[in-house]
């Protein structure tokens, strides 16, 4: 094992033993993937050696059909039998779903949103180690194309999505607003473009990309402008979905 896959470890047992403390749950458990590799799956509650192979195979089965769904609900749902909160986590390589729940009973709305915060956290802590050991693809990979007519432009983006490439249109007032939601919607046609602008940072031209959930939850995402302040626009508005 790695240095970076043993202190990724390190971090997502962590995250699931604070689950565990806080919460006291029957099912405790991470599913973790990359681009290319298989699911890795981090299991606290129940013990694995306790679980017959049929039961670590239904619950390994259910977690990575979770991990690969385009949405997950908000509420709470049955995960091999227990009734659990279920998060999705990704950063630019990697993604995760987590699952705490009960075999008998579920949590209250407050433990709810304390299994939900403690995962956006941990989750977000586990993906950056990701994504500063991943090689940097998106500028390679992102294409855009945008067409303006009058006061209207239509935007074509294709961007890197899970292993794969993936394609969307949207059309905005502007090209910035017409790529960024062109972004998102390869992403998650859910998310919501908040706004985009472009500022100058430490003598640097940058473009942030600010986007909302369903929820009304904000991710922000930015990237340097350079000579291609288009592509810009696609990438932050990227890392702003990938937040979510």
């Amino acid at each position: 094992m790695t240095e970076r896959a043993l202190v990724l470890q390190r971090v997502v047992y962590a995250g699931l033993d604070a689950l565990r403390l806080v919460l006291a749950p029957d099912l405790c458990a991470c599913l973790h993937a990359g681009a290319t590799d298989s699911p890795q799956l981090y299991l606290r509650a129940p013990e694995l050696s306790s679980l017959s192979a049929t039961e670590a195979f239904t619950l390994f089965s259910a977690l990575r059909d979770l991990l690969y769904a385009d949405d997950v609900a908000a509420s709470p749902q049955t995960v091999a039998g227990y009734t659990a909160v279920v998060r999705s986590t990704a950063g630019q390589a990697t993604r995760a779903v987590w699952a705490v729940g009960r075999w008998d009973g579920s949590f209250d709305p407050y433990q709810e949103e304390v299994a939900s915060e403690l995962i956006t956290g941990v989750g977000a802590v586990t993906h950056a180690l990701d994504d500063a050991a991943a090689p940097e693809e998106e500028g390679s990979t992102i294409r855009v194309s945008v067409d303006s007519d009058g006061d209207r432009a239509r935007a074509e983006v294709w961007v890197p999505v899970g292993g794969a490439l993936r394609s969307a249109t949207a059309e905005g007032p502007s090209s910035s607003t017409a790529v960024a939601q062109a972004t998102l919607a390869t992403v998650n046609p859910s998310l919501k473009l908040g706004s985009v602008a472009e500022d100058v940072i430490d003598g640097e031209r940058a473009v942030l990309v600010l986007v909302r959930d369903t929820t009304g939850r904000a991710g922000l995402g930015c990237a340097i402008c350079g000579d291609d302040s288009v592509r810009a626009v696609a990438q932050a508005a990227l890392r702003a979905a990938r937040m979510m």
